[in-house]
């Protein structure tokens, strides 16, 4: 469509420049030449009368010489003819005169008619000129500005479709190398985009084999240990359980406010007793914690960084969470034992309590020291619930958070 415009706009430039030149060829230059020749007349007008005028005013001058001459010669031949008479020396005189002013007369009329006329019929001419000199050249001007106006119209549709063909030739070439810059990345992004879509193509394909390799293998494996911490969870459950009838035992335990000097040593070797068994239990319950953190901990990796868990990582882990179970398992069985040594203790305590109560009784001149020694059991009794609270609070395991890995 750019081409046939294009050529289109340069035809009519074409057409265009050939009017203007036409113009210019068959009417401006011919006018031109036209417009030289009322310019040289009206210039020469002025020159051609001034001369003519010259020349009437010499010729005036001698027809007037002429004039005065015969009006001389012909008064003196009437003045001599006048007074001749009969004498025949002053008739010949009169007739030499009358023959003179003859010749001035033929002289005259001569000079007017072959010279005074012909200065006047000049000055005539001149005057025509120098009268119909501006109207021609007036008429000449007029003329030549028509031509002047009809080549310059010319020459402004002329411009304006060399103006349109340059634009319309700016345009085509600016559409080619845009067209073929266009192509060209076009090709490229199709090149590119082809290129893409394998790469798109084997990277879906090895994602799908990702999944079907290591993400579901990786999910089972979650799971796993994701029911794990449900087993331990409830496994602490049970542990907190244990602790609180054991604080509840201790709850009671402190209530005997009477006891006699004996009870020191009881209570000392059940605090060591209890001190043994909450060594053993705080023993227990760290590894039980230490173990559920680690297979938190592994969880956690297996959730941030699924591509690297394989299906050889899975039995593994498996072992390791059969072992927290088993650890898990005995921490229950060194709380029962714990709950049973500290029954028997408490029992103990209750019973040597009221024999020392009984004899407390018996010793009231002994009242001062008994109470001394009742303020160190409670003291005792104090720091055995301390130990106990340590118990409960290293017992409970940390809570385990399991997350599905997203398919």
């Amino acid at each position: 469509k750019q081409k046939t415009d294009l050529a289109t706009k340069q035809k009519a430039q074409a057409a265009a420049k050939t009017a203007m030149e036409k113009l210019i060829a068959e009417k401006q230059k011919p006018a031109e030449a036209k417009l030289a020749a009322p310019a040289a007349a009206l210039k020469q007008a002025p020159i051609t009368k001034a001369a003519a005028a010259k020349v009437q005013a010499a010729t005036n001058a001698e027809v007037k010489a002429a004039l005065n001459g015969y009006l001389a010669a012909e008064l003196a031949a009437q003045t001599a003819e006048a007074a001749a008479g009969n004498d025949a020396a002053k008739q010949a005189e009169a007739a030499a005169k009358r023959k003179a002013a003859d010749a001035s007369k033929t002289t005259l009329d001569k000079l007017i008619a072959e010279k005074q006329k012909t200065v006047l019929a000049q000055v005539t001419k001149a005057n025509a000129v120098m009268k119909s000199a501006p109207i021609a050249k007036a008429a000449a001007d007029k003329e030549f500005a028509a031509i002047k106006a009809e080549v310059a119209k010319a020459a402004t549709v002329y411009s304006v479709a060399e103006t349109a063909s340059t634009t319309a030739q700016t345009l085509l070439n600016t559409t080619t190398v845009n067209h073929t810059k266009a192509k060209a990345d076009y090709l490229s992004k199709q090149t590119d985009g082809t290129n893409k879509r394998s790469l798109a193509n084997g990277a879906k394909a090895k994602l799908e084999g990702l999944i079907a390799t290591k993400q579901k293998p990786a999910q089972a494996a979650v799971d796993a240990v994701t029911a794990t911490v449900n087993e331990l969870a409830v496994a602490k459950t049970a542990g907190a359980k244990v602790l609180a009838r054991v604080n509840a035992e201790m709850a009671e335990a402190k209530n005997p406010v009477v006891a006699a000097s004996a009870i020191v040593a009881t209570v000392e070797a059940a605090v060591k007793a209890a001190e043994a068994n909450v060594v053993k239990m705080t023993a227990a319950m760290t590894t039980a914690q230490q173990e559920v953190a680690k297979r938190k901990q592994e969880a956690d990796v297996a959730k941030a960084a699924v591509v690297r868990i394989i299906a050889e990582k899975v039995k593994p882990m498996e072992s390791r969470v059969t072992t927290a179970v088993a650890a898990m398992a005995q921490a229950q069985v060194a709380h029962q034992n714990a709950e049973q040594n500290h029954k028997a203790q408490v029992t103990l305590l209750s019973k040597t309590m009221e024999k020392q109560t009984a004899d407390a009784k018996t010793k009231q001149t002994e009242a001062g020291q008994f109470a001394i020694i009742v303020a160190e059991a409670r003291k005792r009794v104090e720091q055995l619930k301390t130990e106990y609270d340590k118990l409960k609070s290293a017992s409970k395991p940390k809570k385990v958070s399991a997350t599905t890995v997203s398919k």
